[in-house]
């Protein structure tokens, strides 16, 4: 089931920002993972949708597997298959936040959400560019709000959206999504059959 609020605290002063502590993230996954898992669902894939949600999620499938030794729970960042379709449809400058790749998507499949009359380019304050790239670059990251890093929300150019272009990275995002999906199920399956083998012998 889809979660629709997410970590967004760094978006919280741009109005209408909805935001859950980490904390309250993990909880909610928690409580959803073990319900199902309480009712017989032994594989789970958290799709994350949002980069805010990154390392509370991280944080809570670990926790998850610990608590209840689940057999296989995973995550994927949603978003990571978006831009990858976005960057073959997309000249590079319109994908980020609030760009071209997120606009599209919007348009294809809510089109009255959609105001290609706002789309603007992005309008990024140019502070601290080079230390979050560095700590990035290293596995790290640097803590701070949206509006610090972008005048106007966005840090993509979103005038080159279309809803075609919309519904082909939504279709290759599926596809690539649902081909991970085989390959975790089929590794998952002979993780399990080979357990069996160890378990029988062990009799």
């Amino acid at each position: 089931p889809v979660v629709p609020w997410g970590v967004s605290w760094h978006h919280l002063r741009f109005a209408g920002t909805i935001a859950l502590r980490p904390s309250t993230l993990i909880a909610v996954l928690e409580d959803v993972i073990g319900s199902l898992h309480a009712h017989g669902l032994r594989r789970f894939l958290v799709v994350n949708g949002h980069g805010g949600n990154t390392a509370a999620i991280t944080t809570a499938i670990e926790q998850i597997k610990h608590d209840t030794g689940v057999p296989l729970i995973a995550s994927v960042f949603g978003y990571a298959l978006i831009a990858e379709q976005a960057k073959i449809l997309l000249p590079a400058e319109a994908i980020g936040h609030g760009g071209g790749d997120e606009a599209a998507l919007v348009m294809a499949v809510e089109p009255h959400r959609a105001k290609p009359t706002a789309f603007a380019p992005p309008r990024p304050t140019g502070v601290q560019v080079e230390t979050a790239a560095l700590l990035r670059a290293y596995g790290g990251s640097l803590a701070r709000r949206y509006d610090e890093v972008t005048h106007n929300g966005a840090t993509g150019d979103a005038t080159s959206a279309s809803p075609k272009i919309g519904q082909q990275i939504l279709d290759g995002a599926a596809r690539r999504l649902a081909e991970i999906i085989e390959v975790v199920l089929r590794e998952a399956d002979a993780a399990e059959k080979a357990q069996a083998n160890v378990n029988g012998r062990g009799r």
